[in-house]
C-alpha cells in the first residue's frame, strides 16, 4: 500500500511540473526590446511612452507592478527584515532590495496618460481586491471620463 501511494505521489508531482513548465502564461508586453515592467521602473516619460505604445494589453502589468510593489505594503519589506536579521558577513551574499516608488499616483498619472483606450480596464480595476489598485483606477476614471465627455459632446 505504500509502495503504491509513494508512487503515485511521485506521478502526480512529476505531471504537476510538467503543467507548470508547459502551461502557457500571459506574456508581458515588450516593448523597445524590454518587458512593460522595466519601463515602470524607470522615468515617467519612457514609462508613459512605453504604455501609450503597447496600449490596454500593458494595464495588467500595471496593476500587478502596483499590488507587489507599492511602498507601503510591498514584499520587500519582509525581505529588508530577513536582510537585517543575516550576520553582517553573510549579507552581501543576498540580493540588494528594491527600493519602489510605483505607487497609486504615479500609476494614476500614466493610466491618465493612456486616455479612453484604457477606459474598460479602469473600470475593471476599480473592481480589484487590493485597495492601492482601485485608488489609481478611480483616480485615472476622475481624470479621462470628463475628458472624454468634452470630445463626445459638440459644441453648443
Amino acid at each position: 500500500m505504500h509502495r503504491h501511494l509513494s508512487k503515485a505521489v511521485f506521478l502526480l508531482a512529476g505531471l504537476l511540473s510538467f503543467s507548470i513548465l508547459v502551461w502557457p502564461r500571459a506574456r508581458e508586453p515588450v516593448y523597445g526590446g524590454k518587458p512593460i515592467t522595466e519601463w515602470l521602473e524607470g522615468g515617467y516619460e519612457p514609462a508613459a511612452m512605453a504604455l501609450e505604445e503597447v496600449g490596454p494589453s500593458a494595464l495588467p502589468w500595471v496593476f500587478r507592478k502596483l499590488r507587489h510593489e507599492h511602498p507601503r505594503w510591498d514584499y520587500w519589506k519582509p525581505y529588508v527584515k530577513l536582510r537585517q536579521a543575516v550576520p553582517r558577513p553573510f549579507t552581501h551574499l543576498l540580493p540588494s532590495p528594491r527600493l519602489t516608488g510605483f505607487d497609486e499616483e504615479r500609476a494614476a498619472n500614466l493610466l491618465i496618460g493612456m486616455g479612453p483606450s484604457a477606459l474598460p480596464a479602469l473600470r475593471q480595476g476599480l473592481q480589484d481586491g487590493n485597495p492601492t489598485v482601485r485608488a489609481a483606477c478611480q483616480m485615472a476614471l476622475a481624470a479621462v471620463q470628463p475628458k472624454t465627455a468634452s470630445v463626445t459632446q459638440p459644441p453648443p
